[in-house]
């Protein structure tokens, strides 16, 4: 797991107001591939409180309706897929916002990795859940660097 990905999708995600098609591209294909969109918004929601992650979820819906000026040429000519991402979209954050509600507030901005360190959506249901180890980010970065002096 490349962990600068989960960077860079924390970032789509926080500008995601910015308008920008290729956010919200690369957010869809992130949450389809890599990491859930819930798992995301939990662990970019930082220390705060639980209603910031369902914030950013509403923002990401929200913001996520493009003039045809603002999409490339080439997607505009097949307005299928633009119809099936506006409905995968649309279902990852509903599946977002359920995870949101079921995960514990007081682990608000933590990403839940597996024992290999891996990057994972929590099932709060699951036997595996007190198992996973949560990691809440560090100050200027999300992902530890060591620092030689």
């Amino acid at each position: 797991m490349n962990f600068n990905r989960i960077a860079e999708a924390a970032c789509r995600l926080n500008r995601i107001t910015a308008r920008r098609f290729e956010d919200y591209v690369c957010l869809l294909q992130f949450h389809c591939e890599t990491l859930h969109l819930g798992a995301l918004a939990w662990a970019t929601a930082g220390r705060s409180l639980p209603e910031d992650a369902v914030d950013l979820i509403a923002l990401a819906r929200r913001f996520t309706c493009y003039a045809p000026n603002e999409i490339p040429s080439d997607w505009l000519a097949d307005r299928s897929r633009l119809q099936a991402m506006k409905l995968g979209w649309l279902h990852a954050c509903c599946e977002a916002e359920s995870l949101i509600a079921k995960l514990p507030p007081e682990e608000v901005g933590c990403l839940y990795l597996d024992a290999a360190g891996k990057p994972v959506c929590p099932d709060p249901a699951s036997p595996e859940f007190p198992k996973l180890t949560r990691y809440y980010g560090s100050i200027k970065g999300a992902w530890p660097r060591i620092v030689e002096s």
